[in-house]
């Protein structure tokens, strides 16, 4: 039986694990990136409670195209893995 109190049930979700044209909320950058990574994403406005939507991936699926705060940017694919989002 699953104990659905164990704070590791909840599996948390990733820019690459949402839907495309939807809004979702950033929650937190991964703690495992390297410090100047983290850093860049969060003065690009990776911060807590922005609001992302994900456009499109390229064909390789190696990019994805990412609206946040009023701009548009791409990403590749580790590091838009490194974005916890909520919904």
């Amino acid at each position: 039986m699953i104990n659905k109190s164990c704070p590791y049930f909840y599996i948390m979700k990733n820019l690459l694990d949402c839907k495309f044209n939807r809004e979702y909320v950033v929650k937190d950058i991964d703690k495992n990136l390297p410090l100047k990574v983290r850093r860049r994403l969060l003065e690009l406005g990776f911060t807590n409670g922005t609001l992302v939507t994900l456009v499109r991936s390229s064909s390789l699926k190696k990019a994805y195209l990412i609206t946040l705060r009023g701009y548009t940017l791409s990403l590749r694919a580790d590091l838009a893995r490194a974005v916890i989002i909520d919904d």
